[in-house]
């Protein structure tokens, strides 16, 4: 079995003298939960046999169950009988996304990680997160050789899944490798049979500052941004008071400031009476009177009949 196979049924029976007896009712128990789970199985009661079948494999449908079968005794007495079944599996890599794994198109069972950078000086953990059942051996390798474990500089845990290289070094640097091997008959009247999946990584030395490099260039970036649309806008503005300087400053514009008072203050006094013009004609400054005496005497006087 395999985690993502298609399904698989188990299925128990109890016999006396090779003869199926009769089922009562049936209980299987998954002994690899720490809750002892209990599922309750079909039972066929022309064939005897009590079956559980499940649709889509995963990891933790492997281990060991037991079968219990209920079957009359004497007619008017129930009797309990159980059995173990085994759902082996070989190893295979389940790290719930943590990891980037790829396959090999020509043999599933060899995988290869991302690439890791380490720090020059600082612990390295590597993980191999294998499974299967039974529980697999985990061997290291580094660049095609078995790799020494001496427990100082380099040592393994949690049943040999997890690789720590103390204070890493130049020197380990390369590809590393972890073997996970478990036995197991195909069927019960055959021999064990060896099964192997393996995970290779490739680590390297990295900058510890690596992180620094590509902030600065999105600073940079968002920086020259900003220079350009702060010029573009101050290019504008000189533009525009450029534009306003020259239209107040052109002769047409000076004229018809020095001219416009004169107009509005001759257009109201010719709307006075006589004396009122007069009146202003005397107060107002030598430039108005010069300016508005042509107006004034041109303009005939109308007066009410």
């Amino acid at each position: 079995m395999g985690a993502g196979d298609s399904g698989i049924v188990k299925w128990c029976q109890a016999t006396l003298n090779e003869v199926p007896l009769p089922i009562v009712r049936s209980t299987f128990v998954r002994y690899t939960d720490p809750q002892r789970r209990r599922f309750q199985p079909d039972v066929n009661h022309t064939t005897n046999k009590a079956s559980l079948e499940v649709d889509q494999v995963v990891h933790n449908h492997m281990g060991k169950y037991r079968c219990e079968i209920q079957i009359m005794e004497n007619d008017d007495h129930e009797r309990t009988v159980f059995g173990n079944l085994m759902v082996y599996s070989s190893p295979f890599f389940h790290t719930n996304g943590s990891m980037n794994l790829v396959a090999d198109e020509l043999n599933k069972q060899e995988v290869t990680a991302d690439k890791r950078y380490a720090t020059e000086g600082d612990p390295m953990v590597i993980h191999c997160p294998a499974t299967g059942y039974p529980r697999p051996t985990i061997i290291w390798y580094k660049g095609g050789e078995l790799l020494e474990i001496d427990g100082a500089h380099i040592s393994v845990s949690n049943n040999g899944t997890v690789l720590t290289i103390d204070k890493f070094a130049e020197s380990d640097t390369g590809e590393y490798r972890c073997s996970a091997t478990n036995e197991y008959p195909n069927r019960l009247d055959l021999d064990f049979k060896a099964h192997e999946a393996s995970l290779a990584q490739e680590v390297a030395i990295g900058s510890p500052y690596g992180w620094i490099y590509p902030l600065l260039v999105i600073l940079v970036i968002l920086l020259l941004l900003f220079i350009i649309i702060y010029a573009c806008a101050a290019c504008k503005r000189y533009q525009h008071d450029n534009y306003n300087v020259a239209k107040r400053d052109s002769p047409e514009r000076r004229d018809y400031m020095h001219e416009a008072p004169a107009h509005a203050l001759s257009r109201l006094v010719c709307s006075l009476d006589q004396e009122v013009r007069d009146c202003l004609l005397r107060l107002s400054s030598p430039l108005s009177s010069r300016r508005l005496r042509p107006l004034l005497i041109d303009r005939p006087t109308l007066y009410p009949l």
